[in-house]
C-alpha cells in the first residue's frame, strides 16, 4: 500500500492538456493543402492522348475531304470546328473529373485527419479523467485505512477507560 500511495503521489496527470476538440473548416486553402500538387502531371498523359486522337481524326477528315474534292471549303470548317469542340469537351471532362477526384480525396483526408485529432483529444481527456479517478480512489482507500486505525485506537481507549468498571462487574458476577 505504501508503494502504491507513493507512486500515486508522484503521478503527473495531464489535466492542462485536457480540453475540447475544435474542428476546423474545410476551405479552399485547406483543400489546396490536401490536394495532390502533381494533379496536372497526372492528367497530362490523358490530355496528350485526347489531343493526339483529335489530330488523328482531323487528318482522317482532311484526307476524306481531299478525296471528295471538298478540301478547304465550308464543310471542312464545320468538321474542324466540330472536331475542336469535341476535343475541348473531352479536355474539360478529363480535367474536371481529375480535379473532382482530387477534391474528394482531399476532403476525405481532411476528415480522416479531423477524426484522428478528435480521437487523440478524447484519449487525452480519458487518460486525465481516469488518472483523477484513480487518485480519488486511492485517496478514499487511504482515508478508509486511516479511519480503521482511528476506530481501532478509539475502541482500545474506550476498553481501557471502562476496564475498571467492567472489572468490578466481573468480580461481582464471580461472587454470585
Amino acid at each position: 500500500q505504501d508503494v502504491s500511495f507513493g507512486a500515486f503521489e508522484g503521478m503527473d496527470i495531464p489535466t492542462d492538456e485536457m480540453g475540447v476538440f475544435t474542428p476546423q473548416t474545410f476551405t479552399a486553402d485547406t483543400a489546396q493543402q490536401y490536394m495532390n500538387p502533381y494533379i496536372m502531371t497526372a492528367l497530362q498523359p490523358q490530355i496528350d492522348e485526347a489531343r493526339r486522337q483529335s489530330e488523328i481524326d482531323r487528318i482522317a477528315n482532311a484526307s476524306r475531304l481531299t478525296q471528295a474534292g471538298a478540301f478547304g471549303g465550308a464543310r471542312q470548317a464545320v468538321i474542324d470546328s466540330e472536331n475542336q469542340r469535341a476535343l475541348q469537351s473531352n479536355l474539360a471532362n478529363i480535367t474536371g473529373q481529375g480535379y473532382k477526384d482530387a477534391y474528394a480525396q482531399a476532403l476525405n483526408q481532411f476528415n480522416t485527419q479531423q477524426d484522428r485529432e478528435m480521437t487523440a483529444q478524447d484519449k487525452i481527456n480519458l487518460y486525465g479523467t481516469q488518472g483523477l479517478q484513480s487518485l480519488a480512489d486511492m485517496g478514499a482507500t487511504q482515508r478508509a485505512i486511516e479511519s480503521e486505525g482511528i476506530t481501532a485506537d478509539r475502541l482500545q481507549f474506550e476498553e481501557e477507560r471502562d476496564f475498571p468498571y467492567k472489572q468490578g462487574q466481573y468480580m461481582q458476577s464471580l461472587l454470585q
